[in-house]
């Protein structure tokens, strides 16, 4: 996967979790979209990151916060939180299939 199809991905996976309880009422009333299906094989890939990759992947996109909400919240400098999403991108760009 390239890194701009990672990224796309991540604003759908960020955009989801907004939303969260809304797409999954849906689901549960039969409605359905590949977003499903793509948290689903973001989370497998979690699964074995290192601990700062998953926080850096649970804040920024999971929980949607800006880089310096996260930076704030964990009390680390942006930069450290803009190195480390790149690290999270680097990741998933080699353990996607």
């Amino acid at each position: 996967m390239t890194v701009k199809e990672i990224k796309k991905d991540l604003l759908n996976i960020r955009m989801f979790y907004l939303d969260y309880d809304f797409y999954l009422s849906w689901r549960k009333k039969g409605i359905n979209n590949r977003v499903f299906d793509l948290v689903e094989k973001y989370n497998r890939v979690m699964e074995n990151a290192p601990v700062v990759l998953l926080r850096t992947f649970i804040g920024l996109y999971c929980e949607a916060k800006t880089q310096k909400m996260f930076a704030e919240d964990i009390g680390y400098s942006e930069h450290s939180v803009n190195n480390w999403n790149m690290e999270l991108i680097n990741y998933l760009q080699k353990n996607l299939q």
